[in-house]
């Protein structure tokens, strides 16, 4: 997969523009164009958005796969588990207690 640095500068060379043009076009000084193209700094999402924009690309981000922390976490359609009879005497009254 190629870097975005390398995604960057092939949208805005398609786009016939140069970093200086591109720079006038998204107010992304042209230092920083180049400094990006060459992998040097890495851009933010709202730079990557403005950039691809003017290039005239749309961009869409797609999740190939879940964290492991989402395949982990329990699933909203799961049935709570049964409470015991005795939890019930450890719940707290939050409003008498802050009485």
């Amino acid at each position: 997969m190629a870097a975005i640095s390398e995604l960057l500068a092939s949208a805005r060379e398609q786009a016939g523009l140069t970093q200086r043009q591109l720079g006038a076009e998204t107010g992304i000084p042209q230092a920083s164009v180049s400094l990006i193209e060459r992998g040097l700094i890495s851009p933010r999402a709202s730079t990557v958005e403005r950039w691809l924009t003017a290039c005239g690309v749309t961009l869409q981000l797609v999740t190939l796969r879940e964290p492991a922390a989402v395949r982990s976490a329990p699933r909203v359609t799961e049935e709570p588990p049964e409470r015991h009879p005795d939890d019930e005497r450890h719940d707290l009254d939050w409003a008498s207690w802050m009485s």
